[in-house]
């Protein structure tokens, strides 16, 4: 397995693996417990264990990006590990626990594969993938805010408003019983704004596989191009360039480039679409050792006709990862200006790390920093103009952050350079 520079985010804080979304449970719900995918029943020897233990934990102690290991007691966890995996029934609990172990780690994007799920990865598939929504805690619950075309949510009905009321039955919730393996089903009760309750069977699938770049044309005439980017895997690259010439095609007054919900990517995607708007270095990589290795974009055939066309970037809590790097970057050099709520603080690169038993260890083993020094994991992006929809008062039709940036984009001052870099500067380093 090659080692990738920037890997898809696997977890967030409020973000499910490929576009499915869930706050944590509440503090009644008993902590959940690690899920492995069913495999065959069989049980490896104490030394293979040692072995595919003694790998993983060499892996994490001389490449993981934080040298303090973000608090944990390391010395401590390894030991309490050491000595569990040698009473584990079989070869599920041996995963569980190892899946476990890095859980423990904390920094939402390592992840641990058992060797079924690392074969499906393999494959062009994902170890665990969700449902296409994203869910929000508010007052009365847990609420869809969001929901992606063509997911398995959208075709089942959900809308945005909706309240999730169980997953299997389950009120607590417990996020990984929303993952799953591709084309698995899970059984979700949702709640409509008029109080019609329905349980749902949705068959999970991996957001790449059907969520492709989106452009139509808003505003007075057309004359604003939309562009909504819901992910950086695949050959995204060579969609967003088709979807732009096709908005090119007539003369644009600006362009709306929409990362909300966009879990993140891979480093050669967004950085060739970053070069549709830039050219040079747009972020630094620094690794444990402390070494830096500048992420330059890369040219794009669409830049000069892109150039005189005014930008803004819709980010919320779940743009994530390579997402952050791309409305970041584009924010600091002046290039864009940033419309929506912070974006999820979540941008270390991972890499995978093939194990004896044919298990994968995907590992932060390096962080993002912008340019001008900012750390993109400590902070996010800090929107140039905050909009932060209340969806339970908003028809399914209407959505406030996009027409205030056409709004933004209408007005006069949008045509402005300089007034695109007087407003990302009021932005400076530093959390509010």
């Amino acid at each position: 397995m090659p080692r990738l520079p920037f890997s898809t985010v696997l977890v967030t804080s409020v973000l499910l693996v490929q576009g499915a979304a869930l706050a944590q449970p509440g503090p009644d719900c008993p902590a959940p417990l690690p899920v492995v995918a069913q495999e065959p029943t069989s049980r490896r020897s104490v030394p293979e264990r040692r072995e595919v233990f003694a790998a993983l934990t060499r892996a994490i102690e001389t490449r993981y990006v934080y040298p303090d290991y973000g608090g944990l007691d390391w010395p401590a966890t390894r030991r309490e590990f050491a000595g569990r995996l040698e009473t584990a029934p079989n070869d599920q609990a041996f995963w569980a626990l190892m899946k476990e172990l890095v859980l423990r780690l904390g920094d939402e994007h390592s992840e641990y594969l058992t060797p079924e799920e690392a074969r499906l990865e393999d494959a062009g598939g994902s170890g665990r993938v969700g449902i296409g929504a994203m869910i929000d805690p508010d007052a009365q619950g847990r609420r869809v805010s969001r929901v992606l075309p063509s997911g398995p949510a959208e075709r089942a009905g959900v809308r945005r408003g909706d309240l999730l009321i169980a997953v299997e039955g389950d009120r607590c919730m417990p996020p990984e019983q929303v993952q799953g393996l591709p084309g698995t089903t899970v059984h979700m009760t949702f709640r409509s704004p008029d109080g019609r309750e329905r349980s749902l069977p949705l068959v999970r699938e991996a957001a790449q596989d059907r969520y492709h770049p989106v452009a139509r044309r808003l505003g007075q005439g057309g004359r604003i191009g939309y562009l909504e980017l819901q992910t950086f895997t695949g050959n995204v690259a060579d969609e967003v360039q088709l979807r732009l010439e096709e908005l090119l095609g007539t003369a644009l007054n600006g362009l709306i480039v929409d990362l909300r919900a966009n879990a993140g990517g891979f480093a050669p995607q967004v950085r060739r679409v970053l070069g549709q708007f830039v050219t040079g270095a747009v972020a630094r990589r620094v690794g444990r050792d402390g070494s830096a290795q500048e992420m330059v974009a890369i040219d794009g055939a669409l830049r000069d006709r892109l150039e005189a066309v005014p930008l803004v970037l819709l980010i919320d809590h779940a743009s994530a990862s390579a997402a952050e790097l791309f409305a970041g970057s584009l924010q600091q050099r002046g290039r864009a200006r940033v419309v929506g709520t912070r974006s999820a603080a979540n941008t270390e690169g991972v890499s995978a790390y093939d194990l004896p038993d044919g298990s994968r260890l995907w590992l932060a083993d390096m962080d993002l920093y912008l340019l001008d020094g900012r750390r993109l994991g400590e902070c996010g992006v800090q929107p140039d103009l905050e909009v932060d929809p209340d969806w339970t008062r908003i028809g399914s039709d209407q959505d406030p952050v996009i027409l205030r940036a056409v709004e933004l984009l209408e007005s006069p001052a949008s045509a402005d350079g300089q007034g695109r870099k007087e407003a990302v500067a009021s932005s400076g380093p530093g959390c509010p």
